[in-house]
């Protein structure tokens, strides 16, 4: 509004100047001329206040597509799940979205033209994820390339929740700083599925290497993908001497067919199977019989290997 304000104002300036400006500058010329010039003073009038409203037509019209562009890129951004944020080369904010504001909590501060730290002062308990914003920020000026980090943020509720935040630096055409653009994204439930998951291994770990049988991996094929201490014990091979390479190496050829069948119905039916009395092939000639009870391994409903604890009942 003040943008138009002015212009008008200057063209009423202008428009004056030329009226009055014309009229005492022709009191110069002989009265003979001056119907001529005062016809000539009005196209020239016309043809001038005629640019001045194209060119008035045509800003307004670049203002208005500029205008529906924002409230598009408004709409975009506002209806997107994740954080995002425009700031500008000194890192004051210029526009974020509606999650950001709430993330944040400052749906009622005008942020526009602060930056993180001066608006650190308007949420408590986002205080110290936009002290720390601020400092990734220029982290990401210094190294002058997108950077990826994972920052924490406080709830109302007192939960917290991890976000993935992507930087891109903008510079100008000399290489100063122009902007710089920032999305999040909550990974809180993902976080929380790894660290289920890596506790899960770990405990799977701890059964594995520590069980009082002997405990393998196989792959589809038959070859071995791990093993525990026991194997040792009940074979007389090393561990690392005997990964992959089949099972069927530690078992004596006339239990091979028996065992391979069983193994082949573990991969049919999806179901565990028991193989009793298996000969093993002892590196130093022992006598070794086990019993051997093969599991399947299914991930996201598909097969991809089977565990096999071996029992060594040869003193009975």
């Amino acid at each position: 509004m003040k943008q138009r304000t002015k212009i008008l104002l200057l063209y009423l300036f202008c428009s004056i100047v030329w009226v009055v400006g014309s009229d005492l500058v022709l009191l110069a010329f002989d009265q003979e001329v001056i119907p001529l010039f005062q016809g000539m003073k009005g196209i020239v009038f016309v043809l001038a206040s005629s640019i001045f409203i194209y060119l008035l037509i045509s800003k307004t019209e670049k203002l208005q597509e500029l205008e529906e562009e924002k409230e598009k890129i408004e709409t975009l951004i506002n209806s997107m799940v994740d954080f995002v944020n425009f700031k500008d080369g000194e890192g004051r904010w210029i526009q974020t979205n509606d999650y950001g504001l709430k993330l944040y909590q400052l749906e009622n501060v005008d942020y526009r033209g602060k930056k993180d730290s001066e608006l650190a002062a308007y949420s408590k308990a986002s205080r110290e994820p936009l002290l720390y914003c601020e400092h990734t920020d220029n982290l990401t000026w210094e190294r002058g390339e997108t950077t990826r980090t994972e920052e924490v943020f406080p709830m109302e509720d007192g939960t917290k929740k991890t976000f993935d935040t992507i930087k891109t630096p903008i510079y100008d055409e000399n290489g100063k700083r122009k902007g710089l653009v920032v999305i999040g994204r909550d990974i809180t439930e993902r976080k929380k599925a790894e660290k289920r998951l890596a506790e899960s291994e770990l405990r799977y770990k701890a059964l594995f290497d520590h069980n009082p049988e002997l405990v393998y991996r196989i792959d589809l094929h038959g070859n071995i993908v791990d093993l525990n201490d026991k194997f040792m014990q009940v074979t007389g091979y090393k561990q690392e001497d005997a990964l992959g390479k089949s099972i069927l190496t530690y078992v004596q050829p006339d239990d091979h067919e028996r065992l391979r069948w069983k193994l082949e119905q573990v991969k049919l039916t999806r179901r565990a199977h028991q193989c009793n009395q298996v000969r093993i092939n002892h590196r130093y000639g022992d006598r070794v019989i086990v019993n051997c009870a093969s599991v399947p391994i299914i991930i996201d409903n598909e097969l991809v290997g089977i565990t096999g604890y071996a029992t060594n009942i040869t003193k009975y």
